[in-house]
């Protein structure tokens, strides 16, 4: 863990390896009215217990029909993006030990674009509610739009302490733009069962992208409680990612994977938070260990051990 890292460099029997680790700490932004997802499906007599057909029309649909009061508008998604200190997190809670990250395809795989991610900025992120038409008008502290303030509830796995701390922060950091963030930690069991029913406002959660390079973002992952748990999606967005899987080669398919980035960047249907690492401690006395993302054993056939 991150913060044992600094111990570990003291130790003289040690030595510690850095390492990308393929996953990443994202806030998932629900584009559809939460129940509505659930609601559709009981309207449809589908649960558990019955086989469900379930299409990508059925997602489209309840974008038109039953979009998110705050979230369905991409200002506010951004808005929300600039506002939030990401290096901070990584400080404060990584000891450092962490990239700011900016889309779901992260910086140490071959297809992304090489974009910076854009700075904390609170200016930019008041200007951007003002032109959605957020503005607090009663000085409250809290924006109002039609009558609705903006709020939102971030669902949070209260099993993980670093979660809730991520949770904690970023509730200050929102509040200071005029957000109010509710933080909803729950057990485990529920935390998964409502992020695959689409029930809540705001969503932290960790993803492994892997080599593979999946993003969940097409629609066919919002459907049948997939891994689009935001129900984000547009034709374009598929067509690009369909275009990148089909693609026979890397180089062929790189430019789909530019482009894609380019539309995440515009809708923001996620805020990446930050980018992980895999912290290993090796003794000493191990030689010629020379351990991969994927797998810190990579090379043990080559391990030898020094005497003592």
């Amino acid at each position: 863990p991150p913060v044992r890292a600094q111990a570990l460099q003291q130790n003289p029997k040690l030595r510690l390896v850095e390492l990308p680790a393929l996953t990443e700490t994202q806030i998932v932004w629900n584009l559809l009215r939460p129940e509505a997802y659930v609601a559709d499906r009981q309207r449809r007599r589908c649960d558990a217990d019955i086989p469900c057909r379930e299409d990508e029309s059925d997602i489209t649909r309840l974008q038109q029909t039953a979009p998110h009061p705050i979230l369905s508008d991409a200002t506010v998604r951004r808005a929300l993006t600039l506002a939030i200190d990401r290096q901070d997190l990584i400080d404060g809670l990584l000891a450092g030990y962490g990239h700011v990250g900016d889309t779901p395809v992260i910086s140490p795989l071959w297809a992304h674009d090489g974009v910076a991610a854009p700075a904390y900025d609170p200016e930019a992120a008041r200007r951007e509610l003002d032109a959605a038409g957020w503005v607090d008008r009663n000085h409250d502290g809290v924006r109002e739009k039609n009558g609705r303030r903006l709020k939102l509830a971030l669902l949070v796995n209260a099993e993980s302490a670093t979660k809730r701390d991520i949770a904690e922060r970023c509730a200050v950091m929102l509040a200071l733009v005029g957000v109010e963030l509710q933080i909803e930690a729950v057990p485990r069991g529920v935390y998964a069962q409502r992020a695959r029913d689409k029930r809540f406002d705001a969503l932290l959660i960790g993803m492994r992208i892997g080599t593979a390079l999946s993003v969940g973002l097409h629609t066919r992952d919002a459907v049948a409680r997939g891994l689009n748990m935001g129900s984000w999606s547009t034709a374009e967005s598929d067509a690009l990612l369909d275009q990148a899987a089909q693609a026979p080669s890397r180089e062929l398919a790189k430019p789909a994977w530019v482009l894609w980035q380019q539309l995440v960047r515009r809708d923001r249907p996620v805020t990446v938070l930050y980018e992980e690492r895999t912290l290993i401690g090796i003794s000493a006395r191990v030689q010629d260990a020379t351990p991969s993302p994927l797998d810190p054993y990579d090379n043990l056939p080559q391990w030898w051990i020094a005497p003592q």
